[in-house]
């Protein structure tokens, strides 16, 4: 069974868009949208597990030059 989330990415001023962009790239990223808000870009995620989602935001999502920050939201429906 797989795991889905909304993760909020806060990021450096003028790379927002560039950092969107590159998130949707991402095989694990099914869509991701520049939003108003403390936090700048929205993206739905899917992976296999908990450690899957660990290691997407460690070895992928904050290797992005740019990111600053993120929150995640494990969807429980």
């Amino acid at each position: 069974m797989s795991i889905k989330a909304y993760i909020f990415v806060e990021v450096e001023q003028g790379s927002t868009r560039k950092i969107a962009k590159k998130l949707c790239t991402l095989s694990e990223v099914e869509e991701a949208h520049s939003v108003s808000g403390p936090y700048d870009i929205i993206a739905l995620i899917e992976v296999e597990n908990l450690t899957s989602l660990a290691n997407l935001l460690t070895n992928k999502v904050y290797t992005i030059n740019g990111v600053k920050r993120t929150l995640s939201n494990i969807i429980v429906d």
